[in-house]
């Protein structure tokens, strides 16, 4: 019933934290509403950015800007193996900001992301989301498709991002909702390696990008439903740069939980 916070990672400096969508209570606690109404203000949120956008402001400077890693080395960061057949360390409540190439609208979205190398990972995209179409965009435009990998953001944006499709269409940049939930414009920073932001108050942010046709094994990984997603080829992303918090929290989901 209760989040946790490890404080003591062997081999890292910075904690991991998880649990924040254990339960119901909690959450609904930390978002100050009644646990039975906790459904109907998720759905009057987005409703109310249906009906009265609040875009994000984008700011020069932010919290995750604090530090910038020298080089990008993902092993120094407290990245958990979740589960005993896992293939590797994944982020798994990070959430990706990312453009649509022909026309600039932003998306929210939650996809798995194994390690698999210092500066490198491989991505299981959900069928039917957003950042699959992006990808399939860029490619028909012969470029890489770049975004940016958000760690540590708080609930409306992770209600941002698992927005469905039917209630935020391609066109409408759904990081607004985020903006609803806050009641206030949800603030983002500038990347340094391209236009795509990053959300100023997140504990980490990682600069990527996609190589469209580019692909490599991701799995196994332990899925909500108990079972172990098979492994197979799937896009490979390359880190391109590394920002952060000077004292950082990485958030992480145990999935199975």
């Amino acid at each position: 019933g209760a989040a946790v916070l490890f404080e003591r990672v062997k081999g890292h400096e910075a904690p991991v934290f998880t649990g924040l969508y254990w339960s119901r209570a909690l959450l609904a606690d930390l978002l100050e509403q009644p646990e039975k109404q906790l459904p109907a203000y998720v759905s009057g949120c987005i409703k109310e950015w249906q009906q009265k956008p609040v875009p994000p402001v984008v700011l020069d400077r932010g919290p995750v800007l604090e530090v910038t890693e020298n080089e990008v080395a993902l092993g120094r960061l407290p990245i958990p193996t979740h589960a005993l057949n896992d293939g590797g360390p994944y982020f798994d409540a990070a959430v990706v900001i990312a453009k649509d190439p022909d026309t600039g609208v932003r998306n929210a979205s939650i996809q798995r992301f194994m390690v698999t190398a210092r500066d490198r990972m491989n991505i299981n995209i959900d069928a039917g989301r957003h950042l699959e179409t992006y990808l399939e965009k860029a490619k028909r435009k012969g470029q890489a498709l770049p975004f940016t990998l958000n760690v540590g953001v708080g609930p409306g944006v992770h209600f941002a991002a698992a927005t469905p499709s039917e209630a935020a269409p391609i066109d409408t940049d759904e990081l607004g909702i985020a903006s609803a939930f806050q009641g206030a414009p949800l603030e983002l920073v500038p990347s340094t390696q391209s236009d795509v932001e990053m959300i100023a108050h997140a504990m980490y942010a990682l600069e990527c990008e996609m190589i469209p046709g580019e692909v490599a094994d991701e799995g196994p990984f332990a899925e909500v439903t108990g079972y172990y997603a098979k492994r197979a080829p799937r896009p490979v992303v390359h880190v391109r740069a590394l920002h952060r918090r000077r004292a950082p929290i990485f958030q992480t989901i145990l999935s199975g939980v």
